[in-house]
């Protein structure tokens, strides 16, 4: 996409995006990290974390989670973007039950502490170009639920124990894949999360980009 945006008349470079090892600290003890929240550590939690915007479909999600006959808790962290409507959003989270929005900035260290709480982490985004999002989950070992967009294709198309991918926009579609999903044992998620993030560890992906270099060099 890049090189038909930007033609140059020279050769360009494809790096991956890398995982996040060693940038989190290690999470809290969950059943904490949950009664801080009003949350049951027990029962299934399932997550939005990061900024909060538009494209990432958190409106979908509350959908979802509403029309479920499988009841789960939600987490939505986040600095909220200033064109964001967070008023109905907050109207949205009123009418679930066991929901929880948290519109700031959250630090690295509530970060790996809410990732840990979630049982899934959830990017039902209507547009993607790449994710620092699922990046971050992988590497925090949880599974995710993403559209079914170009990015997320390519990352997750081919392990469905590390996450699931739905049609854009369909909170119907979203729901099923979350009851679906948490059928999976948890360790078996995490598992498959983790060994995915470790294909995108930095010494493996900046390979292109050393070999271009040494190129260069010589």
């Amino acid at each position: 996409m890049c090189r038909e945006a930007y033609p140059i008349e020279t050769d360009t470079v494809v790096m991956m995006h890398g995982n996040y090892d060693g940038v989190y600290p290690p999470p809290r003890q969950k059943d904490v990290v949950a009664k801080d929240l009003t949350l049951d550590p027990e029962q299934p939690i399932v997550g939005c974390l990061g900024n909060i915007r538009s494209y990432k479909g958190i409106d979908l999600v509350c959908r979802a989670i509403g029309s479920s006959d499988k009841p789960v808790q939600f987490l939505c962290a986040g600095d909220p973007h200033a064109e964001f409507d967070l008023d109905a959003l907050k109207i949205e989270f009123k009418t679930l039950k066991g929901a929880v929005l948290l519109p700031r900035r959250i630090s690295d260290q509530e970060f790996s502490d809410f990732t840990n709480l979630c049982d899934i982490i959830l990017l039902p985004y209507r547009q993607i170009t790449g994710s620092g999002a699922l990046l971050a989950a992988l590497t925090l070992g949880r599974g995710v639920i993403a559209s079914d967009l170009p990015f997320f294709r390519e990352i997750l198309g081919a392990k469905p124990m590390a996450g699931r991918l739905v049609e854009p926009e369909n909170p119907n579609a979203l729901a099923s894949a979350i009851s679906d999903y948490l059928e999976v044992p948890p360790d078996l998620r995490q598992m498959a999360a983790r060994k995915l993030a470790d294909l995108f560890r930095w010494d493996e992906v900046i390979k292109p980009v050393a070999e271009a270099l040494s190129r260069l060099k010589s």
